[in-house]
Order: C-alpha cells, then sequence, then structure tokens
C-alpha cells in the first residue's frame, strides 16, 4: 500500500531511527527531496515513478497533519513544506492494429514476447506475471475453462480471475513452478525496445503499457467498467475511469474483443 511504501522509505532514509521531536521543518525538507531521487527496494536500478514519489509525499503531508492534531509533534508541518507538483503521466496503449502487429512480429526472446502479449489479454502487471505460478491457475468450478487464483505483489489484494483460451495458450504447456519461465525485468528494458522498433511502432511504449492496452481495449469492446475494475483488481472504480477519459480523448471507435495471433511455436517452450 501507499502507506506501508511510505513509511518504508521514510525508515530508510532516518536509518531506522528518529524520535518525534526530531520532526521538524528541515528533516521533511530533506526527506521530500530524497523522495525525488528515490529507487525502487526490489529494483535499485529503477528510480521510483514521479506518481509515486507524489502519492508518497501527499501520505508523508497527511501524517504531519494527523501528528498535530493528536499533540504528537507541536507544528503542523504539513501547513510549512512546500508541496510537490502534480504531474499527468501519459499512459500509452497499443490500438487493436499495433496488437495485431506486436503479435505478428518476431521477438527474440520467445518468453518475452509471451509475457508482454499475457498482459494484453490479461491486464496483469509485469511483477504478477513473473510470479505467476501452475498452482495459481485452476480449473472453473462449472468445468469449463480455468481461473487465476492471484495475490498482487504491489496492492497484496486477492482475487479470482478468468483466463481466456488465448491467455491460456499463451501460458505454454502445463508444468511446475513459475508459468513464464526464465522471465525476468531486465527483458522489459533493451530487449522490449528492439522488438517495439522491429513492429515499427513509434509510440514510447513500456511493459506497464500492455496493462493500459488491456483496459483501454475491453472499455472499447463494451466490457462493463466495473468488470474491467475487478479484472485489474484496483481497490477503487475511480482508478479505472481513467480509462474512460483516455478512451474518450483518443476517439478509439467500438472493436470486438481484443485479438491475437500467436505462434504456435511461441507455446511450446
Amino acid at each position: 500500500s501507499l502507506w506501508k511504501g511510505c513509511y518504508n522509505h521514510f525508515r530508510f532514509f532516518v536509518k531506522n531511527s528518529c524520535t518525534c521531536a526530531e520532526v521538524d521543518i528541515e528533516l521533511c525538507r530533506k526527506f521530500r527531496s530524497y523522495l525525488l531521487s528515490a529507487h525502487q527496494f526490489r529494483d535499485p536500478k529503477r528510480p521510483l515513478a514521479y506518481g509515486t514519489i507524489y502519492n508518497y509525499y501527499l501520505k508523508f503531508r497527511s501524517l504531519l497533519h494527523n501528528a498535530y492534531r493528536d499533540h504528537v509533534i507541536d507544528e503542523n508541518l504539513a501547513l510549512q513544506v512546500e508541496h510537490m507538483a502534480h504531474k499527468t503521466t501519459r499512459r500509452e496503449f497499443l490500438t487493436p492494429s499495433e496488437l495485431r502487429t506486436l503479435s505478428r512480429t518476431p521477438c527474440d526472446i520467445g518468453v518475452l514476447k509471451r509475457a508482454s502479449l499475457f498482459s494484453c489479454e490479461t491486464g496483469l502487471r509485469l511483477s504478477d506475471i513473473a510470479a505467476l505460478e501452475w498452482e495459481n491457475i485452476v480449473p472453473n468450478i462449472e468445468g469449463t475453462g480455468y481461473n487465476m487464483r492471484i495475490r498482487t505483489v504491489k496492492t497484496d489484494e486477492e482475487g479470482l480471475l478468468p483466463l481466456s483460451d488465448t491467455a491460456l495458450q499463451l501460458c505454454g504447456p502445463r508444468s511446475t513452478g513459475t508459468v513464464f519461465k526464465g522471465f525476468t525485468r531486465s527483458m522489459t528494458d533493451r530487449p522490449l525496445k528492439r522488438w517495439l522498433e522491429d513492429t515499427g511502432i513509434t509510440k514510447r511504449i513500456t511493459f506497464h503499457s500492455f496493462r493500459h492496452t488491456y483496459a483501454v481495449l475491453q472499455l472499447a469492446s463494451g466490457t462493463s467498467i466495473y468488470t474491467v475494475s475487478k479484472m485489474l483488481m484496483h481497490k477503487s472504480i475511480r482508478s479505472t475511469e481513467i480509462y474512460l477519459d483516455l478512451l474518450e480523448e483518443t476517439k478509439l471507435e467500438t472493436v470486438g474483443h481484443i485479438s491475437i495471433h500467436i505462434d504456435p511455436e511461441i507455446c511450446d517452450e
């Protein structure tokens, strides 16, 4: 959660030692500066996204306000610390034709292609795809098709999500352990860029853009926003509504359900 993330970074910043008496305007300003240059704990080479920094800082200022309200600190430092500008992040996604192009373009790393198309088909985050195991893929209670038992890495939310036939095909032959064996975060940097360059797609597409692709194309095809919200495992439907705005902004016409061309060879690894 955001509270936990903010707490972990503050604890790291103060080296696990800070009393209420030590919390002053100077410390708050230094923590703000720290956040702006902080990196992810799980991947120290990757800086925190600005949106994450902004939300952590909001939580920190809220904590300062509550501490003053509850007489834990003597000054309302929340009113004294500088604000952080809110920046709207452009959410890029693939159009139906671009997704078909991507699915037809060969990729040097088969598991990267399968994981990427799986994200487009399910909306799962990179971290959840990397952690997905075969024991998480279970038969539907009705006896037709399969579901995924998911506990998200980012939000620790639990859910039982249906798997389409295409998504199941992208998983490859049933085995044990990790579904996308050999898939690593490093593949989503330069290897992903090379694959996208081969497609001729010029948008700034990241792996997370595949999650956006799923959301926008599902909404464009007429899927209920409540269903999409559940599939994305959003805590609030307000988080899903941003895709309605994006859909309106791009004027994407209603399309059929997500269509992906699958090369049988890449699913037989």
